[in-house]
């Protein structure tokens, strides 16, 4: 009983001769299209296998979709299984199109297959086309397939056949890009920069030039450390539901995306067919520029990745989740006028909000300035602190950190908490408010690498929220 998926993925099984009035040799209480029968036949006779004669019974545990192309390996595989040309692969996940010829070809939403049939089956190998070959999930055997002859031929104990996944662990290490890393940035505006990329915080840029505003949030972007090996692999799932994806991109490099002012729901969040810009982003940074002039379509949708942390998109008429967690950046003018036409919901979630302008940043040495190398190492540094602090919570930055946990592990000195009660009396801050500053004051001290946030801390926090001068201390 070999296993096959779509969107949803299915178990296929194939019985030989269990109806002998069905009138095709492929048939079954779940219809196969002709179009998926004639596939499997070609691709079984041309590649030197018997086809059989005797009429063969599909079924599956869901209804087999016609549009998906990826169940043509596995129903092949459970043609020749029940046939007896070929053992049975036991706990193994086969996956893939077949073309005429008997090649294996990739297929739009594999991964997503993939994965929800680990949810339902427990298998430790995967069969899947060569060109998407990568070590998909930790603790499973991944094997990529060229041909319909070459799983034939590793059932039968040919184990070369069949092509391993490369290690998970030989990414290189991350580099900031040439030429950011000769870019010198002011004190203040590194110290927002890092403490965003630090704790996860989304960031407000608001300066008089674009091309200034786009520089740090593509700055912010290199800040972030190497994505892991499950992030990698997330973010490779995103990308690998796009229908014009030539096999899958596993990269450890956070993606940077900057959808255009006038982009589509479709655009932002993703067809059936195709990643939007937020899933493209996932792990990395969303820039919206002209963030005041965004129209309500593409607010829906970064509420929805806020809330969520993930775009629903309808795949065979059914809602599939697909994980979208990008680190948000907002940039425009600073003028009231166009930072009020950001909604209140979206506003209230951004922690760091700096003005930035090109004096902030400068190829020259100056007094107090970084550069992204040093900033990018006590980024990784901190992160790395965070996670091991918040590991029982079950997250990894600042950002995520529930309010309940937040309480019960918040050490501030008691000056703090009155300067946070009375911004807060003030009206200067929200009772969320109160709370990101406490996320952003733990983040300001995961960077000093001190175990608990001190008063000024607090202050920077209040400062970075409140869009204002930093503070003097």
């Amino acid at each position: 009983m070999p296993v096959a998926g779509g969107a949803q993925g299915l178990v296929i099984t194939a019985v030989l001769g269990a109806d002998r009035h069905l009138r095709s040799a492929l048939s079954g209480r779940r219809r196969v299209t002709p179009e998926r029968r004639d596939r499997v036949k070609a691709a079984i006779r041309n590649s030197d296998l018997p086809y059989p004669t005797t009429p063969v019974s599909i079924d599956s545990d869901r209804p087999i979709g016609t549009e998906h192309p990826v169940h043509d390996l596995a129903v092949a595989v459970a043609v020749l299984t029940a046939a007896g040309d070929m053992p049975t692969l036991q706990d193994t996940i086969v996956l893939g199109g077949l073309n005429p010829d008997g090649s294996v070809r990739s297929t739009p939403n594999l991964w997503q297959c993939l994965r929800s049939l680990r949810e339902r089956t427990d298998v430790h190998r995967v069969i899947m086309p060569d060109t998407d070959l990568a070590p998909v999930l930790d603790g499973v055997q991944v094997l990529g397939a060229a041909t319909l002859a070459d799983v034939v031929a590793y059932a039968h104990g040919r184990r070369d056949a069949l092509t391993p996944a490369p290690d998970a662990h030989s990414s290189p290490e991350r580099t900031i890009p040439h030429p950011l890393d000769g870019v010198m940035l002011s004190p203040w505006v590194a110290r927002g920069l890092a403490a965003a990329a630090a704790g996860g915080h989304h960031v407000l840029l608001t300066g008089p030039d674009a091309a200034d505003r786009t520089l740090f949030a593509r700055m912010l972007a290199a800040l972030l450390p190497a994505l892991t090996d499950e992030q990698a692999r997330t973010l490779a799932e995103n990308r690998r539901h796009d229908a014009r994806a030539d096999g899958v991109l596993v990269d450890h490099n956070p993606p940077y995306q900057a959808p255009g002012r006038l982009a589509s729901w479709s655009a932002l969040a993703g067809t059936f067919r195709r990643p939007g810009a937020a899933l493209l982003a996932t792990h990395g940074v969303l820039h919206l520029a002209d963030a005041g002039r965004r129209s309500p379509t593409q607010w829906a949708v970064i509420r929805q990745i806020i809330d969520k942390r993930a775009v629903f998109l309808p795949i065979d008429g059914t809602p599939t989740r697909f994980t979208a967690d990008p680190l948000l950046v907002l940039s425009c003018v600073d003028l009231v006028s166009e930072i009020r036409q950001v909604p209140p919901f979206i506003y209230d979630r951004v922690s760091v909000r700096l003005h930035v302008t090109h004096a902030d940043h400068e190829h020259r040495p100056e007094p107090g300035a970084v550069t992204l190398p040093e900033l990018a190492d006590r980024v990784a540094a901190a992160r790395l602190r965070a996670a091991r602090r918040w590991s029982d919570a079950g997250v990894s930055t600042n950002a995520e950190v529930p309010e309940d946990a937040l309480a019960m592990s918040s050490v501030f000195p008691r000056a703090s908490w009155e300067l946070l009660d009375r911004h807060h009396r003030a009206g200067l801050l929200s009772r969320r408010g109160v709370a990101e500053v406490r996320r952003v004051a733990w983040s300001l001290a995961d960077l000093d690498a001190c175990d608990h946030p001190e008063r000024h801390h607090v202050e920077q926090a209040v400062a970075l929220r409140l869009h204002s001068v930093p503070p003097t201390t």
